[in-house]
């Protein structure tokens, strides 16, 4: 007997009525069954369109799974849990040994093109990130190719390692740190006096840099782009009490 037609608006009819009807426990096993998958064809586009539409008519944030053009990430190590009606990662663990030293942390993010880690112990708040460049995806390069489970473990590992020796760069010279950054505000604070132009700004820029490039060369810390808003925040947390927010207590 011959295979039943493939109806793309029956099965999405039929697709909508079996989420509505589902638990919100089976709705989110719904999800987690296609994370990894790489496959697509017409039906499961439908399937994840509808799922979608579900999580919105029960007004879940699903923020943590949502990638860059609005539609699901479902990168391999995307499993999810239901929480007060917000969908969070289900925790995956790192840990590296450095001499006497136990390293521990976590992967909160993962994409095709990007992973970010965040240290748990020693230290605590710190959080790095990795990314490869967009024309990744048409090779198999990116996190979802084929060895795309270990080469995101291998990745993190390199990241929490590079975590955990900022911080405890910053830990050793905080107080340097802080009054280098008293002296860099008092600068700026003198440049903001100057009539608005493209050299004011281009003067402000470049003391950011020399005080990037101060700790690099004279520390060995290296702050990226994505760094500076973490320094800032524990320079400015230590010079306000003296607290140390990096520090697992």
């Amino acid at each position: 007997m011959a295979s039943e037609k493939y109806d793309p608006i029956k099965y999405q009819e039929e697709k909508r009525k079996i989420f509505q009807g589902e638990t919100d426990s089976e709705l989110v096993n719904s999800f987690n069954s296609q994370v990894g998958d790489g496959s697509w064809v017409h039906a499961r586009s439908i399937y994840l369109h509808e799922l979608r539409t579900e999580f919105q008519r029960r007004a879940w944030d699903f923020t943590v799974i949502t990638n860059e053009y609005g539609g699901f990430n479902l990168a391999a190590g995307n499993q999810v849990y239901l929480k007060e009606g917000k969908l969070f990662l289900v925790r995956e663990y790192i840990q590296e040994e450095l001499g006497d030293e136990l390293v521990r942390g976590e992967i909160i993010l993962r994409t095709r093109l990007q992973i970010t880690v965040r240290i748990l112990a020693p230290f605590i708040f710190w959080e790095n990130r990795i990314g490869i460049p967009n024309q990744a995806i048409a090779t198999t390069r990116h996190f979802w190719g084929k060895d795309g489970d270990r080469t995101v473990r291998e990745n993190a590992r390199e990241l929490l390692i590079k975590s955990y020796q900022k911080i405890k760069i910053i830990d050793e010279n905080i107080d340097i740190f802080a009054a280098q950054y008293d002296c860099l505000q008092k600068e700026l604070k003198e440049v903001d006096k100057l009539e608005e132009s493209e050299t004011k700004e281009q003067i402000k820029r470049s003391l950011w840099r020399d005080f990037h490039g101060n700790l690099f060369n004279v520390y060995g810390l290296h702050i990226s782009i994505y760094d500076k808003a973490q320094l800032e925040q524990i320079i400015l947390a230590y010079k306000t009490d003296k607290r140390k927010i990096y520090l697992n207590q």
